[in-house]
Parts: structure tokens; C-alpha cells; sequence
């Protein structure tokens, strides 16, 4: 994996939150256990989750805008990069590559296995409503 570079704001805390999240295994990445796991985090601690779910949380910080293109927030260096040319490599919609990606797909699910997470292992249509 790439070396991340953090700023020397990041705290202890922010460092291992972000390097949790970054764990290219998924299976040991943080929240692959559950939510839980990132809200018990450290970097975390002292938020209301009650609050969150309420939407009723305040930001510990409101960037000042102009309007909706104000970029002044935004590092130059993603400001300055040329996306032009990715657009015109690949104009495909999201559905145009996914189907291109999974058209030589051939995998085939048990049926049995998958009616048995509906609720059935009948495989008469008639029975699946």
C-alpha cells in the first residue's frame, strides 16, 4: 500500500481513523465488524450519534462562501487538474460499464441457496409471491 503522508494538524486519533478506513482488505478494514467500530472510534469521541441521526448535530466548522463555485476551500492542485481528458476517454454512463464490465459474466447463484434467503426453497414460481 502507498504511503500516506499526514499533516502535522492530524492528530494521533485522525491518523489512525483515516488509516482504518484506508485498509485495502475489507474484511479487517475499519466498520467491517459495524458501525460500531467507527463510532466507538477515538478520533470520534464526544459526538451524539442521537444528534446525528436527528440531523440536529452543529458543524464544528461552516466554510465561508460567494456561492456554489466558490473553490477558495479547495487545494489549487485539484483546482488546477485537467479532467477534460478523462471525460473524453470514457463517456460511458455508470450502467453503460457496468454492463460492459459484467456482459462476459457467467456466474450462476444456487438457486436453491438464493430462494432460501427469500424465504423459500420452493423454486415453483407460483410460490415466490
Amino acid at each position: 500500500m502507498k504511503k500516506v503522508n499526514y499533516s502535522k494538524k492530524f492528530s494521533t486519533e485522525a491518523k489512525s481513523f483515516c488509516q482504518g478506513l484506508l485498509i485495502r482488505a475489507p474484511e479487517k478494514r475499519l466498520g467491517s465488524k459495524g458501525i460500531h467500530q467507527i463510532k466507538k472510534h477515538p478520533f470520534l469521541k464526544g459526538i451524539d450519534w442521537e444528534l446525528v441521526a436527528k440531523k440536529k448535530l452543529k458543524p464544528p466548522f461552516v466554510p465561508k462562501l460567494d456561492g456554489p463555485l466558490d473553490l477558495r476551500n479547495i487545494s489549487a492542485n485539484y483546482v488546477k487538474e485537467d479532467v477534460s481528458r478523462e471525460q473524453e476517454e470514457d463517456p460511458l454512463s455508470y450502467d453503460q460499464k457496468r454492463e460492459r464490465h459484467m456482459s462476459e459474466f457467467t456466474y450462476m447463484q444456487d438457486e436453491r441457496s438464493a430462494m432460501s434467503r427469500c424465504g423459500t426453497t420452493d423454486l415453483k414460481p407460483s410460490t415466490w409471491n
